[in-house]
């Protein structure tokens, strides 16, 4: 009999030893994807990702390349030549004036826009009211106000 008991004890020690590997297995698969997933490390050192993030793009965006400037030296009489067809081609040169009208003009524009705003606003609102007197059987908007104000 003896034996047979050794037996159980030694079946019933695999079967708590079974279940122990089955659990730890189970906490390492666990483990194993907290370690895998981005969100565990964003959630626990998030400025430490911020960080590496901004580093990241720092580091894949291109950066910007030098322009070459290859310089051209004319001599004076050939300067004064591209000068004086510079003129001939632009002669409406942007005075002060021109500048002060356009802002004039900007401004006009501006406070146009805000009375057509304000016109189109006030017809909707006296149509609105029309028709809801209409609706409501010629009722005097101070009559219903009244009416609202004391329920």
């Amino acid at each position: 009999m003896s034996s047979q008991r050794e037996v159980d004890l030694l079946q019933l020690r695999m079967q708590r030893i079974r279940r122990r590997v089955d659990s730890e297995v189970e906490d390492l698969i666990s483990d194993a994807e907290q370690i895998f997933s981005w969100k565990y490390y964003v959630v626990r050192n998030p400025i430490a990702c911020s960080v590496g993030a901004a580093l990241l793009g720092y580091l894949l965006v291109p950066q910007k390349r030098p322009q070459v400037v290859s310089k051209v030296y004319l001599d004076p009489e050939a300067s004064q030549k591209i000068v004086d067809q510079s003129v001939e081609l632009h002669p409406d040169a942007a005075s002060s004036a021109d500048a002060k009208s356009g802002l004039l003009l900007s401004l006009g524009a501006l406070g146009l826009n805000m009375l057509v705003k304000s016109g189109i606003s006030y017809a909707s609102r006296f149509v609105k009211d029309t028709m809801l007197k209409e609706i409501a059987g010629r009722e005097l908007p101070q009559e219903a106000h009244n009416r609202n104000a004391n329920v």
